[in-house]
């Protein structure tokens, strides 16, 4: 007896949209579970400096008035203050991953303009790239900043290809929102004004030129660089730099480039995935030139010029990768087009599109496999164990930095029923503290496995609690060799 068989899926009769939006769909679900993932540890320093700062505040408007440190990342301290303090540390960082998912989506929209699989490839070293994901999965504007620019971005380039006065005004808003993210949304924001004027420029021997110029200027300009202005004018003149430490500016600028395309952080082989990272960015641009894309001149601005003129202007010493966090996202949806042209050239092209994207994102997300597993340190499972070696039901600890370290304990503090008591440099007692903490954020810093801060006083190294890098320190962890051991009323 004749059975009926289960019936066939044909994929060549399955169009290429579908095929095409359900990759994409794809690719979204696989970036948010990554920066859900890497969002799922404990909060590091900025995170609790905001969140301390945000206990002080007596009105939502003290955000923009009365906070003058450049910690104070206006939109991200209004969403940490809004959700009150008794929120989870996932709950704070929640907006920021929604920002990071929207940023691959814009990623698609951007480059779907030079085909669907330029727009899959941006997707996907979006979705995977580890300076991403990382700044997108912590309580800050970093990750809102890159989500704006480049919704800015794909604004602009909707209005200057169909002319919109809803799109303007949309640009204009996006623009505000981007500035209150981060203001380093103030490079983005000088290189999206050239390649508007590059734009009109070509435009200038059109009728009615400078009737549309003007209303374009209007809309797209007037709120964002009044606002700037008083921003500025209110809050950023005043910021003072919270300290860090001091890099060279060469070193960080190879860091990023290596990050960028899945290369180590520092050591071996940085450099050269630095210079593999420049020369495909240089490659790719002078390919988008010649095809006639006009936005390749805005690319050529916000990868490299825009940020190199904000240093210059601002002149300082402490500069960190998350700087140029703009141009990664920027740098990643231009590699993105320039692996979909590759792909397209005959069976070599395809070939090594394929092998190029594949290291690029396998080498992203081996750092990001690192973030989710390690984090930005592991304070609160230190604690705990600190607590449970002690037994006394007191925790008594000094540190190598008052400020970095008290912060870290005093938040973590919420978490035990234990006392935590905090001795500052200046304030130990003769027998000195139980356990003393050594953070280190530079790898190459040799940690002892005994030393003695005070004549009398031994300590021996316990523990090394890691951290994934960038956001966060080691914790090395000391005990007092056997002697008198305080009371817990010390």
């Amino acid at each position: 007896m004749a059975t009926d068989s289960p019936p066939v899926i044909q994929l060549q009769n399955i169009p290429i949209r579908v095929v095409v939006r359900s990759l994409a769909l794809s690719i979204v679900v696989f970036g948010l579970g990554l920066r859900l993932a890497a969002a799922s540890n404990d909060l590091w320093l900025d995170e609790i400096w905001t969140w301390m700062t945000t206990l002080q505040l007596l009105s939502a408007s003290d955000v923009l008035l009365r906070v003058h440190d450049e910690n104070n990342h206006f939109l991200n301290t209004f969403c940490i203050y809004f959700l009150g303090p008794d929120a989870s540390g996932l709950t704070y960082r929640l907006p920021a991953v929604a920002s990071g998912v929207l940023s691959i989506v814009l990623a698609g929209a951007i480059s779907l303009r030079r085909g669907s699989m330029a727009a899959i490839y941006s997707m996907l070293l979006v979705a995977s790239s580890y300076l991403l994901v990382h700044y997108s999965s912590e309580a800050r504007g970093y990750g809102l900043v890159v989500c704006c620019s480049l919704l800015a971005f794909w604004l602009l380039d909707c209005t200057l290809e169909r002319p919109s006065i809803k799109t303007d005004f949309a640009f204009a808003l996006v623009c505000v929102l981007g500035v209150l993210s981060q203001p380093m949304f103030v490079y983005a924001y000088a290189a999206l004004g050239l390649w508007w004027l590059q734009h009109w420029w070509g435009q200038r021997r059109q009728p009615q030129f400078l009737r549309r110029f003007a209303g374009s200027s209007f809309r797209c300009h007037l709120i964002p660089f009044v606002f700037m202005a008083w921003l500025y004018a209110v809050n950023i003149r005043h910021m003072v730099n919270g300290g860090g430490p001091i890099e060279p500016l060469i070193k960080v600028i190879a860091q990023t480039l290596s990050l960028t395309v899945g290369g180590p952080s520092s050591g071996a082989f940085c450099l050269e995935a630095s210079l593999v990272g420049l020369l495909a960015l240089i490659g790719t641009l002078t390919w988008l030139k010649r095809s006639g894309d006009p936005r390749w001149v805005f690319f050529l601005l916000v990868i490299f010029v825009a940020p190199a003129g904000l240093l210059l202007a601002v002149n300082r010493s402490e500069v960190y990768p998350r700087y140029f966090l703009i141009s990664v996202a920027f740098g990643s949806v231009l590699l993105g087009q320039g692996l979909a042209e590759l792909r397209n050239r005959q069976l070599a092209g395809r070939i090594l599109a394929t092998v190029f994207a594949f290291l690029i994102i396998a080498c992203n997300l081996l750092h990001v496999t690192r973030l989710i597993q390690v984090g930005r340190g592991s304070y609160r499972e230190t604690i705990a164990w600190m607590l449970q070696e002690s037994g006394s039901g007191v925790l008594l600890v000094g540190s190598d930095h008052d400020f970095r370290n008290t912060m870290v304990l005093s938040f973590n503090q919420q978490f035990f029923n234990e006392r935590i008591v905090y001795y500052e440099a200046d304030k130990w007692p003769p027998q000195g503290p139980e356990w003393f903490i050594r953070h280190r954020i530079e790898p190459d810093i040799r940690i002892e496995m005994k030393f003695s801060p005070r004549p009398g006083l031994n300590y021996e190294l316990q523990r090394i609690v890691p951290y994934a890098g960038l956001s966060g320190w080691e914790w090395a962890i000391y005990r007092r060799e056997a002697s008198a051991t305080p009371s817990p009323t010390e």
